[in-house]
C-alpha cells in the first residue's frame, strides 16, 4: 500500500492558512473603516504578514516536494525502461 503524498497530507494545512489568512484580510479592511480601531490595525497587520509568510512556505515546500518526487518517480520509471 502506498502512502498519500506529502502535497495531498498538506492540502488541509493549506485550506486552513488560506482560510485564516481570508479572515485577517476581511476583518483588517472592516478595521480600517473605523478610525476608532485604528491602534487595532498595527497588530491585524502583523498577523497578516505573519499568517501570508507561513502559507507561503508551506506551499513552497509542498510544489518544491512535489518537484523533487516528480523527478524521482521519472528516474525510476527510466531505470525499469532500461
Amino acid at each position: 500500500m502506498k502512502s498519500p503524498s506529502i502535497t495531498v497530507t498538506l492540502v488541509p494545512a493549506i485550506a486552513v492558512l488560506a482560510s485564516c489568512l481570508t479572515e485577517t484580510s476581511t476583518k483588517y479592511q472592516q478595521l480600517l473603516d473605523d478610525p476608532e480601531s485604528y491602534p487595532f490595525c498595527t497588530e491585524a497587520g502583523r498577523s497578516m504578514r505573519h499568517l501570508a509568510k507561513r502559507y507561503s512556505k508551506v506551499l513552497a515546500a509542498a510544489l518544491i516536494y512535489q518537484v523533487n518526487t516528480d523527478e524521482d518517480d521519472n528516474s525510476s520509471e527510466e531505470a525499469l525502461d532500461e
